[in-house]
């Protein structure tokens, strides 16, 4: 899009980002701390790229108080299974997939 109407690119330099390659791409690469929660990351990257100071304080969403709130009476009892992550330490092997739903199966 940013070629089409002949923008500039803004995107983390090669210290920043998991892929180096990446940052070739962009006219303008900003250093941001691989240390910080990638929202925050992100934050401190729009702010270098549009120009004005990332605010000190962390970011509030306002999404907490829905998952703190009760859950509807006929909302029954359910189980979720986040099997997606990016970081090959973070798999976990099919088989205890496998082990895991059979487990609770018989409550289904």
């Amino acid at each position: 899009m940013t070629r089409i109407a002949h923008g500039s690119k803004h995107g983390l330099d090669c210290k920043s980002v998991r892929e180096p390659f990446a940052s070739w791409f962009y006219n303008h690469r900003h250093e941001v701390d691989k240390q910080q929660h990638a929202v925050e990351r992100i934050r401190e990257l729009f702010a270098k790229s549009l120009g004005y100071a990332k605010p000190q304080s962390t970011g509030d969403y306002a999404i907490a108080a829905r998952f703190l709130s009760q859950p509807p009476a006929d909302a029954g009892q359910y189980l979720v299974f986040l099997h997606a992550t990016t970081r090959d330490e973070k798999h976990w092997p099919e088989a205890n997939w496998r082990e895991l739903l059979a487990l609770i199966a018989p409550s289904a």
